[in-house]
């Protein structure tokens, strides 16, 4: 009977070519040619673009499936270009050599192997931890290689959409640099600015599919991909937008897990407010923004958005922090509540009960709350900072900047002077190196930065601050004609907080108000938020309770919101 002769092959990487199968299949059927065998048709295996490494093993489906012809006894001789094709971890290739025995399988190799030989065994497990050796050595070289190149100022990660590699620099140097894609540019700004303007990420994603803009990993014309609200979502988080190039080197057997940064402006596509007001977007907990403090609130706000009504999202829940749902009626403007309250309510929790609000009631507040600090002279706090700056109250933020990269500067001396006095590798001392390096980076980018400002100021914008006319602000922001996701987001930009904390009565909702005055100036001029800070109120919503209802509002001090949550009972 002829013998079944099998043959495994495999390439490691995207980066070598699909022919190295061919190379290996090649190489092995003239290998079995010398033996005097043939290969079988239906038992050729091969696994393309995958490592060899244990974590792999499961990903390796021809692999797995070579075992199960061997252990359903379809295979006699199986056939590799090298032992190392087979698995790069010692454990699972002495597991599967111990299998091809116990099935009788003969296993031949391209450089010479041959099981039948007495020293096979002994062969074979050395070059098993030869290969695994191989492994982490290859990823400790690669691992202090990108390191240097990173020191030295070069790209070492994946070319985020849009940029490109600097071929002419690339090629004189040596080493890899980026530079800006005009067209993708265009399109990552046009994304942070529909984010800004309190599009939903699958909002964004439908715009750019219905123009068929091209996606970051289409690479041919042939099999068109599709943007995703994951996809955009990815890309909203990429720090390098906002010039901040960062790379997370894994953790080696010398070293651990670490971050690093470099501050490389030149590639900055947004502002950096514009960055983190699109990251603050993607937050549930208000603390990961104004420090608000709710009970129960855990984990990041869903990141998709949207909503058809222009106050979803915008208020939420003081008992369990999520956002409060709108509820439409046919006869008045429906009510807003917290469906998870309700849920919590319905299944016997105690103290869960839904809180109703009147949604004309609460555009009543809105209105109210904009009024109110734009008349009480909280405005005119703000705008007396600007005008210090404008006239150039700076200077010590500067001195004290370039004071804090000095001493930076000599720390970073110091630890280097140790590494290079000492003989062994000290991971603890290269972590501080690593650190302070860093640290240099980011002050030297900031005292950069600070100095730049100091000599424009952003004049423009803070004249425009402290110029424009408030008094029709209030309607433009709670225009109803504007889209519902622009409203949405502006009002989560002035308000970071709007809490429903409960009610003493039926009539009477008391709110926790948190208002950014300086939002409403770059609101209203359509420029960056120059001064920051955030005023905290409490007020009641008041209700007449008639069939055709008023609504008044009053601030109130603080209240024991035990006392109000035993009032809610009652």
């Amino acid at each position: 009977m002829a013998m079944r002769v099998a043959v495994y092959a495999r390439y490691s990487t995207d980066d070598q070519k699909e022919s190295s199968i061919e190379d290996q299949i090649h190489t092995c059927r003239e290998t079995a040619r010398r033996f005097g065998l043939e290969l079988t048709p239906s038992l050729i295996f091969s696994d393309s673009a995958i490592s060899g490494q244990a974590k792999k093993t499961l990903k390796r489906t021809q692999y797995q499936a070579m075992r199960a012809a061997i252990r359903n006894g379809e295979v006699d001789v199986l056939i590799c270009d090298q032992q190392c094709r087979l698995a790069r971890s010692a454990k699972e290739s002495l597991n599967f050599f111990d299998e091809l025995k116990d099935h009788r399988v003969r296993l031949l190799t391209a450089d010479g192997l041959d099981s039948e030989h007495p020293t096979s065994q002994l062969l074979f497990g050395i070059k098993s931890v030869f290969s695994e050796f191989f492994v982490d050595e290859t990823r400790h070289r690669v691992g202090r290689s990108m390191q240097g190149e990173f020191d030295r100022g070069s790209m070492i990660t994946a070319i985020p959409y849009g940029y490109e590699k600097d071929v002419l620099r690339s090629n004189a140097s040596g080493h890899c640099y980026w530079t800006v894609c005009q067209d993708e540019a265009t399109v990552v700004r046009e994304i942070f600015l529909n984010r800004k303007n309190g599009m939903s990420l699958n909002q964004i994603a439908a715009i750019l599919n219905g123009r068929s803009v091209p996606t970051s990993r289409q690479k041919t014309d042939e099999t068109p991909l599709y943007w995703r609200a994951a996809a955009i979502w990815r890309l909203l988080q990429c720090a390098v937008y906002k010039g901040v190039y960062q790379v997370n080197f894994a953790e080696t057997k010398t070293h651990a897990r670490r971050e690093a940064q470099r501050m490389m402006s030149e590639f900055a596509l947004v502002s950096t407010a514009d960055w983190d007001i699109c990251q603050a977007m993607g937050k549930r907990s208000p603390a990961a923004v104004e420090g608000v403090l709710v009970k129960g609130v855990k984990g990041p706000r869903a990141t998709y958005g949207g909503g058809k009504h222009p106050l979803a999202g915008v208020f939420r829940c003081g008992t369990c922090g999520v956002n409060l749902s709108c509820h439409h009626s046919r006869t008045d403007a429906g009510t807003m509540h917290c469906i998870q309250c309700e849920h919590a309510t319905n299944v016997g929790l105690v103290g869960r009960q839904p809180l109703y609000v009147s949604i004309k009631g609460l555009r009543v507040l809105l209105r109210w709350l904009l009024d109110h600090v734009l008349s009480v002279g909280v405005v005119k706090h703000y705008r007396a900072q600007l005008r210090k700056r404008l006239a150039g109250g700076r200077e010590a933020e500067l001195q004290s900047a370039q004071q804090d990269l000095e001493k930076a500067q000599r720390s970073q001396a110091r630890l280097a002077r140790l590494l290079r006095d000492i003989d062994v590798d000290d991971a603890l001392l290269e972590a501080q190196y690593s650190k302070t390096r860093t640290d240099v980076l980011e002050l030297g980018e900031r005292s950069r930065l600070l100095a730049l400002e100091m000599a424009d100021m952003n004049e423009a914008a803070i004249r425009l601050q402290l110029g424009v006319d408030l008094s029709t602000v209030v309607d433009a922001f709670l225009n109803d004609s504007q889209a519902p996701e622009r409203t949405r987001a502006l009002l989560n930009r002035i308000f970071p907080a709007l809490i429903l904390r409960g009610k003493t009565d039926r009539f009477t909702a008391i709110f926790e108000v948190h208002v950014k005055p300086g939002a409403i100036l770059a609101e209203a001029t359509t420029t960056p938020e120059l001064v920051n800070g955030c005023e905290v109120l409490w007020v009641r919503l008041i209700t007449s309770g008639s069939k055709y209802p008023s609504w008044s509002v009053e601030v109130m001090e603080a209240p024991d919101l035990t006392q109000l949550a035993l009032a809610e009972e009652a």
